[in-house]
């Protein structure tokens, strides 16, 4: 214990009286905190209880030492006196009060814990979450003091535990109170998300366990109970279930909404789609019967089976029609669940009849292209003078005779122009171009029929089938016309102008006046 004079005793006795009253006001704010008013051990169960009961007793000891350490305060400013000298005696007896083991051993400091941390963790809400329950450790119980003997400390060291104490105890009421209104926000965010789930499922006429609102609130509510009476000791996976079940709710109404708000746009859309496979359908038959008449060998033709659009059970067109009387009726889930389904099919058989459109439609569009390039190779040999030439001409002649015959022979004429485009290079000077090699390739085995991937309970349709186009009987050759004509071409309809190198009979006798056995476009 270190020798001290007046001015030293009188200071440690201030910054007791001072170390007191600020203690005295900590005390104070905290009991009448909102923290806590919250660990009334009457109001909360299980974990939360147990932890409220031990802040209790660490703040009940608390005071205990507060009035120790005010005792010692007191005695030591009543024996100090206003006097400016003091005697040995009443010098000795200070300093043991103030630097001395005067006060009882009441706050253990092994007894105190430290804040627990407040980490992040999942959420609800926007409200962010603690440390779950089971991790945070009660706050240890200090011994009474008939438990630890007639053991004192100094008031300096029963001030700092004192001080450790309060610290300890204000964490965990924060803990608490932290808890339970992250939990109380979550569940507010919920309520709201229900109550909006509420008014959107009785816009659209669903009774609540349609909209999955019944088990919403029911956890709702379990979680609210649990949060006011023991927000530390929360069931696991009560959170997640009850976040997962507002979000459930809230989606499968939203995605209703949705289905309900757009039915009329998307019926319109299905009448599109159908109108568009229709005009492909048509197009497809257009071209395989075409193709059967003006080409010769024109491969595998296809179309779609028949019935796919307008028989009654399995029609595309009088299943639209019976979605929209559904709708119109008010039953619009049913129109919905269907238009799914039809929908899916619709679509596979649009990707069937593009591809079949694709196929019937490939010969005679090789034979415009042949006709086109024939026809501008045509007119680079009058810029280049060789109308006339007899290497030429016979090539183009030929040509343009199996280009403009019925039944055409694509490939033929493919070679046909080829060794026209390959002569006339030769003259120019320019690298040939091979015609034959540019032909269509078409899907190998031919279109195969597009498969039904629904899973939907409405009424099923077979998926759509392709099937080969029938062919007609061959045509009877028509008689070759004895008079020669200037063609037509396909991609220029100007004035037929006289050919150079006709003869004084009236034979024309230049590339581009070749005769035209049959007018076939």
């Amino acid at each position: 214990m270190p020798a001290s004079g007046t001015d030293d005793l009188d200071a440690a006795l201030r910054a007791l009286e001072k170390t007191v009253a600020a203690q005295a006001g900590v005390l104070l704010d905290l009991e009448h905190s909102p923290e806590r008013a919250l660990l009334d051990p009457a109001r909360l169960s299980g974990v939360t209880q147990a932890e409220a009961l031990a802040v209790i007793a660490v703040l009940a000891d608390v005071w205990r030492a507060f009035a120790a350490l005010r005792e010692v305060a007191e005695a030591a400013r009543s024996l100090r006196g206003r006097r400016s000298r003091v005697d040995a005696r009443t010098l000795a007896e200070l300093t043991a009060l103030l630097y001395g083991r005067s006060v009882p051993d009441v706050l253990p400091g092994a007894g105190i814990l430290p804040m627990p941390r407040i980490g992040p963790a999942a959420r609800i809400g926007p409200a962010a979450q603690v440390r779950p329950a089971m991790e945070v450790r009660p706050v240890a119980k200090v011994r009474p003091v008939a438990e630890t003997g007639p053991g004192k400390v100094r008031p300096a060291e029963l001030a700092r535990r004192m001080d450790a104490a309060l610290t300890a105890v204000r964490g965990r009421m924060r803990l608490v109170l932290g808890v339970r209104d992250t939990l109380l926000a979550e569940i507010a965010t919920g309520n709201r998300a229900v109550a909006e789930t509420s008014v959107l499922a009785a816009r659209l006429g669903l009774a609540p366990g349609d909209a999955g609102l019944v088990a919403a609130r029911r956890l709702l509510a379990e979680l609210s109970a649990a949060a006011r009476r023991d927000p530390l000791g929360i069931p696991p996976g009560l959170r997640a279930r009850t976040e997962a079940a507002v979000a459930a709710a809230a989606r499968s109404t939203g995605d209703l909404a949705r289905r309900h708000d757009g039915l009329d746009a998307d019926l319109a859309a299905a009448g599109a789609l159908l109108a568009e496979i229709t005009r492909l359908d048509d197009a497809a038959r257009r071209d395989a019967g075409l193709a059967t008449g003006r080409i010769r060998g024109p491969g595998p033709l296809y179309r779609l089976a028949d019935g796919w659009r307008d028989d009654q059970r399995h029609g595309l067109a009088p299943w639209l029609v019976r979605l929209r009387a559904q709708a119109a009726a008010g039953r619009w889930k049913e129109s919905s669940r269907g238009l799914a389904r039809w929908l899916e099919v619709a679509e596979a058989t649009h990707i069937s009849v593009q591809r079949i459109a694709a196929a019937n439609g490939a010969a005679l569009r090789r034979r415009e292209e042949l006709r086109g390039l024939l026809g501008a190779w045509e007119a680079k040999a009058a810029r280049l003078g060789l109308t006339t030439d007899p290497g030429l001409l016979p090539l183009a002649s030929a040509a343009r005779r199996e280009l403009y015959s019925a039944p055409t022979d694509v490939e033929r004429a493919a070679g046909l122009v080829n060794d026209f485009g390959a002569a006339l290079a030769a003259r120019d000077g320019s690298p040939a171009r091979d015609v034959r090699a540019e032909r269509e390739v078409r899907p190998a085995g031919g279109i195969p029929p597009a498969r039904d991937r629904s899973g939907s309970r409405t009424q099923p349709i077979p998926p759509p089938q392709t099937a080969p186009h029938p062919r007609p009987a061959p045509p009877v050759p028509a008689a070759r016309p004895t008079r020669h004509t200037q063609p037509t071409w396909p991609a220029r309809r100007t004035r037929a102008r006289r050919p150079t190198g006709i003869a004084g009979g009236g034979q024309p006798t230049g590339i581009g006046s070749s005769t035209r056995p049959e007018a076939v476009t």
